[in-house]
């Protein structure tokens, strides 16, 4: 996850947001506490360490949304094909039967409210 996390900011920072190494640090710890489980929660963790200026924000929301798929948005046969062929589907947590709809063997979504 850092190494997605890292290039996410690579990109950022080609996009002209500025991002300091010690606000790349707070962005992967920031990361590390709140988890992948809750999608905005891990958005706004991120944003909160790595945005300074209100006209940075459009832009770190369409990076963040390459980087990070909402994959309740994607609908099962999409996140089905991701999670053989990405490693961010691949990483995350699978839901066991029953859990959010999804069946076994299906990777438990991002909450999104």
């Amino acid at each position: 996850m850092d190494q997605r996390i890292l290039e996410f900011i690579g990109d950022l920072r080609r996009a002209e947001v500025r991002v300091s190494p010690m606000e790349a640090i707070d962005a992967l710890q920031a990361a590390a506490e709140v988890g992948v489980e809750d999608r905005e929660t891990f958005k706004w963790a991120l944003a909160a360490a790595l945005v300074k200026e209100a006209r940075d924000l459009p832009t770190f929301d369409r990076l963040f949304d390459l980087y990070f798929l909402d994959l309740r948005a994607l609908g099962a046969e999409a996140v089905a094909s991701l999670w053989r062929e990405n490693p961010w589907a691949r990483a995350r947590p699978r839901a066991g039967p029953g859990e959010h709809g999804q069946g076994p063997g299906r990777p438990r979504l991002i909450s999104h409210p």
